[in-house]
């Protein structure tokens, strides 16, 4: 084979001929135009996705995502400012709250004065402590507490079912006991149970002082999910 003269390589040359033709395109079909005659189409990106993983797609199904609807919820939430006193008798009290416009939110009346079993109450009477469930449900209680200084050394709190004795009699829950601290005491509480019409539920507190304490401020809500 001869690669070259004795004076170097020979300089590679294009072998002289006709230039390659170019791609010819089908009869009819025109730039810019489909094998149809119709205008070309571009895809969308979601197409491509389609176009290139199809075969993978077919294969391994997409989970199915079920509708999802809004779980009701019933709600009532009760506020107190005014001062509310507690006996010192070691003995355990309904946090009471007022009826109407001065709760903070009772639509679906669960903190009437006219209440599920014919009697009506009036504020600050112990029935004025009752939260009656409109629906049998997953309750969700939290309260908030504030005490007054005073010369007590120990307040507690706790949830109650049926605390007058109206549905079988009352039933206790989440009691919590709090050391006194520097001033007033400032509690916060949550607790979670099945709730059903007919048996009324409450905040009660009490203390060991020698002498009556007074709460300043106090709040009770019930969110029911059915």
């Amino acid at each position: 084979m001869d690669t070259g003269t004795a004076a170097g390589p020979r300089p590679l040359t294009r072998t002289t001929g006709p230039a390659p033709a170019a791609c010819a395109r089908p009869a009819g079909h025109a730039p810019g135009r489909g094998r149809n005659g119709r205008p070309a189409r571009t895809r969308t990106p979601d197409e491509a996705v389609r176009r290139t993983q199809g075969p993978y797609l077919r294969h391994h199904k997409q989970p199915h995502h079920k509708k999802e609807f809004p779980v009701p919820v019933h709600v009532c939430s009760l506020i107190v400012n005014a001062r509310q006193s507690v006996p010192a008798d070691g003995n355990y009290h309904l946090v009471r709250f007022p009826y109407g416009d001065r709760e903070s939110y009772d639509a679906h009346g669960m903190h009437n004065a006219r209440q599920p079993d014919g009697k009506t109450s009036a504020y600050p009477d112990t029935r004025s402590g009752l939260i009656w469930p409109a629906v049998s449900g997953w309750g969700s209680l939290t309260a908030m507490i504030h005490w007054e200084a005073g010369d007590y050394t120990e307040v507690r709190d706790q949830f109650v079912r049926d605390p007058l004795g109206l549905a079988g009699g009352a039933d206790s829950t989440a009691t919590e006991d709090h050391a006194r601290t520097p001033g007033g005491q400032y509690r916060a509480k949550h607790h979670e149970m099945f709730v059903h019409p007919g048996t009324p539920v409450a905040l009660r507190v009490r203390h060991n002082g020698s002498r009556a304490a007074s709460l300043v401020h106090a709040q009770f809500k019930l969110a029911i999910h059915t």
